[in-house]
């Protein structure tokens, strides 16, 4: 595919309306993922439909990653050591399936106490 074709494209690719979007950061509905949310929803979804096992593990997983990105994790200890991280709970087999995720999305805002 050409660079011409796939910015064609991406530029008509929208999973959510942007006039909706809450661009302030320290209101409580705001959501970092919200152009991607109904794609994620809909990913986790089927996740869930996946039939449980016994045997769970819940960990954090690094997602590789080349690109600019602002929410990016610094692991000190990894071989690259910025990545986009999420946590998964998955199955403690080989076959590698996550059962539920859910992606770090940095320090959220402290509640208001009622």
């Amino acid at each position: 595919m050409s660079h011409n074709r796939f910015n064609e494209l991406n530029k008509y690719l929208h999973f959510n309306d942007n006039i909706k979007a809450t661009t302030n950061r320290d209101n409580a509905h705001y959501d970092r993922y919200y152009k991607v949310r109904p794609l994620l929803t809909a990913v986790h979804e089927a996740c869930l439909k996946i039939e449980p096992e016994q045997k769970m593990s819940i960990d954090e997983q690094m997602i590789p990653f080349k690109g600019k990105y602002s929410l990016l994790q610094y692991i000190p200890k990894k071989p690259k050591k910025w990545m986009p991280k999420e946590w998964v709970l998955a199955r403690c087999v080989v076959s590698g399936i996550s059962d539920d995720f859910w992606l770090y999305d940095g320090k959220h805002p402290a509640a208001q106490k009622s």
